[in-house]
């Protein structure tokens, strides 16, 4: 029987291989009919409950029966048929790929063709393409605090995306706090999930999942790994931040992580596809990609299928991350000596800024817009631009109605001083560093 993640390796070769140059056929009554009769069969025979399987059909037929798929292109009623099915799993798609006949791949045969991928080596054209990705790990860097940062954007099989994920960990292995973005991960590998999921548990062997898949009759157990190559993290404060985007693998990372306590998920709620799968190719050149499997969590005993993970913190996925930074922010700077927790207390200033924006009025506005020495303040756009020695113009971000932060610059903050009518009279400039400087206003 093949591992989850040579099925895995599988389908990313049968959805990704070429196809065959062809062009799409105009749809009659009868293809689609017969189209549709066969997507009963392929539901029928290999999605993963059965059960389910019933109402899913009987759905589809009588959607057919009223008319729901009289289109006459392809494109059209491939996403009409992907619309439906995914009312009842996020995981099924029908498309067309041009195979003019149907090609049956059982269990042992699908085992014999993961065996022989394995052997040669991933496809080239598969590897160019996460190489361009750098294998799912596309941004590691480390965010002021000292918080690691780590963007997954797919968890690529777990052989090729090995060194890019540990160079990643690595990376990070000094840092006070971690944040794992998964905001624009679509899924991918389990064994990945669990290689990434290793390096915050401890030594003890953890449970994270089991996968049972319906061909085999089988399950599956996913642990963390005994060894890894760096140092592991089980105590490091860890944010998860997720979107409606983040689905399938990169949802049991974050549902494994919110089950085992192990980290702060923040974002929205993900897409709620738990069942992995695989093509099963279909009459005029049509296939589609059916749940074979199920995820199984070891402490709920079910997933996150058609729910998706709930964040602990509900935000927009467009403030997740300076949200995540403000959480970790705070709790590293409960134990902080006195100079660190004045750098956090800048860097959380900055934050508070961009997570709950500052509007200045006209009328104040007008009042700062002048020249200070060398430094010039403009209006545009109902904001405030600030410039130095004639230099580009930034704008300046509202930290309150006389404070402010200079966009692209972290290490320093303006005040501006006004006398008893709001007029500015001066502009003050304080550093990160703790040294100050005045320029008084000259015109």
């Amino acid at each position: 029987m093949p591992s989850p993640a040579l099925c895995l390796l599988v389908s990313l070769t049968l959805i990704t291989g070429p196809a065959a140059a062809q062009t799409a056929p105009p749809l009659d009554d009868g293809i689609r009919a017969a189209v549709i009769d066969d997507i009963a069969r392929a539901i029928t025979e290999h999605y993963v409950f059965p059960d389910v399987a019933e109402d899913v059909i009987a759905d589809l037929r009588e959607r057919a029966a009223e008319g729901d798929y009289g289109h006459a292109d392809v494109a059209s009623f491939s996403a009409a048929l992907t619309r439906d099915l995914r009312r009842h799993d996020g995981h099924f798609r029908v498309g067309w790929n041009g195979r003019p006949q149907r090609v049956e791949v059982s269990v042992d045969q699908a085992g014999e063709l993961a065996e022989e991928s394995e052997a040669r080596g991933f496809p080239p054209e598969m590897v160019a393409r996460a190489r361009r990705n750098n294998f799912g790990f596309p941004r590691a860097e480390i965010l002021p605090g000292n918080i690691g940062y780590v963007e997954v954007t797919a968890f690529m099989p777990a052989a090729m995306a090995h060194d890019a994920a540990t160079a990643a960990m690595n990376f990070v292995a000094n840092t006070d706090a971690v944040i794992i973005d998964l905001r624009n991960n679509g899924g991918g590998d389990p064994e990945a999930v669990q290689y990434l999921c290793s390096w915050f548990f401890g030594d003890e062997p953890v449970h994270l999942n089991s996968l049972y898949f319906r061909p085999t009759d089988s399950t599956t157990e996913f642990w963390t790994l005994p060894e890894l190559p760096g140092v592991r993290r089980p105590d490091v404060p860890l944010y998860v931040l997720t979107s409606r985007r983040t689905a399938s693998a990169a949802e049991e990372f974050s549902y494994n992580m919110q089950t085992q306590e192990r980290a702060t998920l923040v974002g929205e709620t993900t897409a709620g596809g738990a069942n992995p799968g695989g093509p099963v190719q279909l009459v005029h050149g049509f296939e589609i990609f059916v749940s074979t499997g199920a995820a199984i969590n070891p402490i709920t005993g079910t997933n996150w299928e058609g729910t998706g993970v709930v964040p602990h913190v509900d935000v927009g996925a467009d403030q997740a991350l300076a949200r995540a930074q403000m959480m970790a922010i705070d709790k590293l700077r409960a134990d902080a000596d006195a100079h660190t927790r004045a750098a956090l207390d800048w860097t959380a200033e900055g934050l508070k800024a961009q997570l709950w924006p500052v509007t200045l009025g006209k009328e104040r506005i007008a009042n700062y817009v002048g020249h200070y020495g060398p430094r010039k303040l403009v209006a545009a756009d109902g904001e405030l631009l600030y410039s130095r020695d004639g230099g580009a113009p930034r704008r300046l971000i509202p930290i309150s109605e006389d404070r402010f932060m200079l966009e692209g610059v972290d290490i320093v903050r303006f005040v501006i001083e006004t006398d008893a009518g709001g007029k500015g009279i001066a502009i003050v400039g304080e550093y990160d560093n703790g040294t100050s400087d005045r320029s008084e206003r000259t015109n």
